[in-house]
């Protein structure tokens, strides 16, 4: 980015570097470090940002999301790498399942959106709320002593 630039960037999957003078950010993954030259404007809320971005100082969580925040032990950090190929199904353009969430992505990630959906470029789908709705129909409507199994598909 050209020196001087002020990045808004919502609902987004940013793989690489980011730097601008200003960064507002939400509901996003970042992969690479983060860089702002003003650190007192702009905000960063409901994103993963990696450790060692400089960034402004980040919007509190909501209560459903603090716990991992105060918990910050090497077993914690390592699930909430997006880069790490267990939380992105696939980081190839142009392939099938490019920038979605893995199943074993971290919860913290997958409904870590303001809305509860999951954070990134596919949040507009609310997948987490999809499921949720399904599993309570499935369990309305089956029979006693029948089990519903959900299969995701890219």
């Amino acid at each position: 980015m050209p020196p001087g630039t002020v990045l808004d960037i919502e609902t987004t999957t940013v793989f690489g570097t980011t730097a601008g003078r200003i960064i507002s950010a939400g509901n996003g993954i970042f992969t690479g470090l983060v860089t702002a030259e003003r650190r007192q404007t702009g905000c960063v809320r409901f994103c993963y940002v990696p450790d060692g971005s400089q960034t402004a100082p980040p919007i509190p969580l909501p209560a459903r999301s603090r716990t991992h925040r105060r918990d910050r032990s090497n077993r914690t950090e390592t699930r909430f790498v997006p880069d790490c190929g267990h939380s992105l199904r696939l980081s190839i353009f142009g392939q099938p399942g490019y920038a979605q969430l893995s199943q074993r992505c971290a919860v913290e990630i997958a409904t870590g959106a303001e809305d509860g959906s999951e954070m990134g470029v596919f949040s507009f789908l609310q997948q987490p709320q999809t499921q949720s709705e399904l599993r309570t129909a499935l369990d309305e409507y089956l029979r006693f002593g029948l089990e519903a199994g959900m299969i995701e598909q890219t």
